[in-house]
């Protein structure tokens, strides 16, 4: 199966510091050719530094 990015947009909410990260993702909506997906990305405190929201094209 192959994909295409359509749009993908990151905010960046605070520095990227720490030992380690978590990224946790979800899917908003997927249709039959087009896939939304939500991700936020915390450091090794658990403090969100990072949210970006990513449309795909799949087939």
């Amino acid at each position: 199966m192959s994909s295409a990015t359509i749009d993908m947009r990151v905010d960046y909410l605070r520095p990227g510091k720490g030992a380690a990260f978590k990224c946790l993702s979800r899917v908003i909506r997927a249709g039959s050719r087009i896939v939304v997906a939500k991700i936020d990305l915390y450091n090794d405190t658990e403090v969100r530094i990072a949210t970006g929201t990513a449309t795909y094209l799949i087939g």
